[in-house]
């Protein structure tokens, strides 16, 4: 029956070299996916990846270097396309912005007159 066999590793040269004796030593036919008959297919959008006799292929082309370097899991973010239909809203927004923004300066005038206007009524003039 297959099974899998799952061990943390260990930071150390010493614990892995302990890990590798107990590993031997427990009479398991280890299965050997190069020598076998084995053969997986991820298929993923654009993305071919098989395993094959012991090779790994991205899209049908052999790949032999599997270091991918530190980070490979972070998903980078794509590059943000600008859209007509985007600028055209940026642009409504602004126009929008500027007209509350003279609305609101020409209330303010208003508010500023109607209070003087308002204060000359009840101040005696002589």
């Amino acid at each position: 029956m297959p099974t899998a066999l799952t061990v943390p590793l260990p930071q150390r040269a010493t614990d892995r070299q302990a890990l590798r004796r107990q590993l031997r030593r427990l009479q398991l036919t280890w299965f050997n996916p190069a020598l076998g008959a084995l053969t997986t297919r991820i298929k993923a959008g654009t993305a071919d990846v098989q395993y094959q006799a012991g090779t790994y292929q991205l899209n049908g082309r052999v790949v032999a270097d599997l270091d991918v370097g530190p980070g490979w899991w972070r998903q980078r973010q794509p590059k943000r396309q600008v859209r007509w239909i985007d600028r055209y809203f940026q642009a409504q927004s602004h126009v929008l912005l500027v007209l509350f923004m003279v609305i609101g300066a020409v209330l303010l005038v208003f508010g500023v007159l109607g209070y003087r206007v308002y204060r000359r009524m009840f101040i005696k003039s002589d």
